[in-house]
């Protein structure tokens, strides 16, 4: 359990086939995605457990794998897909959130704040399941069912059963609410609740690997990630009882550009959103989507510049840039943490020319 922390250094592979048990939705896919340090991920979508563990153990034995995901809610059966069942492919397209059948997990991801592009210590792991034992038992105390508990390698995972919530935009919208509460009360200068693990389309590391980001160190390792309590989904979290976490923040008037971030800069230069994205693929910036009106905006979604593993491999994206039409102004958002403090001066000083 969480809160009686032990070293958990060495994976445990029946880890594999015990999270299958709880991904699996009948007539449903489970989207695996491996990334390398190089090239594109491995894609596949499995619905048989024994070629599942099969793919996910020899995937963790390759030193070129840095990461091994699944999608935690289901896939829907009935989206076109070019390639067998239960087997991997390099590149192609993954998952979207509009192919989620519905929402039956919700993440609370905890990492410890340490040097970037680095691994956690063992005290900062400590520090990140001492946090993660609070925050269930503070909704634990709000009538929230127990969660699946889990090491994601640095830190830590709270993984709550719902009860199949549609997979709508109000219960996007939702869980985006919820998480911002929950970080709002528990993030703090040596833990950070992740906001950004809102999406249906999320992808969370499988239990029984090891992930190999950053340069291993003697007090910096590649810790494995474990699974080390299961839910029982007789009794899943209700949308009612959710809510109930909206109590601990104060209500606020919603900005009037809600999702057009800080930070933006007149660009009387961009005269039509065609040359944004030109002037996007000329600085380097990897485009996502077609751009998209939103509240008067053109809404670009695009590769995180900073590390492109931000934007997730969904298909749509975690980042984007805003380009006002009337006021010509620039925005820039990536939804992960790190990032969260980025504006478009940023990306504009790092990847693009004299403007």
């Amino acid at each position: 359990m969480l809160d009686g922390f032990t070293a958990y250094s060495t994976p445990d592979p029946n880890d594999i086939a015990r999270w299958w048990a709880y991904l699996v939705v009948p007539d449903t896919d489970v989207e695996v995605r491996i990334l390398y340090r190089q090239g594109p991920p491995a894609i596949g979508r499995f619905t048989d457990g024994r070629a599942f563990r099969q793919a996910i153990t020899q995937a963790d034995a390759d030193a070129a794998v840095t990461g091994i995901y699944a999608t935690l809610n289901p896939v829907r059966r009935d989206i076109p897909w070019s390639y067998p069942r239960n087997r991997l492919h390099r590149g192609g397209p993954a998952a979207r959130d509009t192919d989620i059948a519905t929402r039956r997990w919700l993440l609370i991801d905890l990492d410890p704040r340490r040097p970037p592009h680095t691994n956690a210590t063992a005290s900062e792991r400590q520090a990140a399941f001492a946090r993660a034992a609070s925050i269930r038992d503070a909704l634990t105390a709000l009538h929230w069912p127990a969660p699946a508990q889990g090491i994601s390698g640095n830190g830590a995972h709270l993984v709550y059963p719902l009860a199949d919530w549609p997979n709508t935009p109000d219960t996007t919208a939702m869980v985006q609410q919820i998480l911002h509460a929950v970080a709002a009360r528990f993030s703090d200068a040596e833990v950070d609740v992740d906001q950004s693990v809102f999406n249906a389309s999320r992808i969370s590391k499988i239990y029984g690997t090891t992930p190999r980001k950053g340069d291993p160190v003697p007090d910096r390792p590649w810790w494995p990630a474990r699974l080390l309590a299961v839910p029982d989904r007789q009794h899943p979290l209700t949308r009612d009882r959710a809510l109930r976490v909206l109590g601990w923040v104060q209500p606020q008037k919603p900005p009037a550009h809600r999702l057009t971030p800080g930070g933006r800069s007149a660009s009387p230069r961009f005269v039509t959103v065609d040359h944004v994205i030109t002037t996007l693929a000329a600085w380097g910036i990897t485009v996502r989507s077609d751009p998209q009106l939103y509240g008067g905006w053109w809404r670009i979604w695009i590769e995180c510049p900073w590390a492109s593993e931000h934007s997730g491999f969904s298909g749509v994206s975690e980042t984007a840039v805003f380009w006002d039409p009337a006021t010509h102004r620039m925005g820039f958002q990536c939804q992960h943490a790190h990032c969260a403090h980025r504006t478009w001066q940023d990306v504009k000083r790092n990847f693009g020319s004299q403007r």
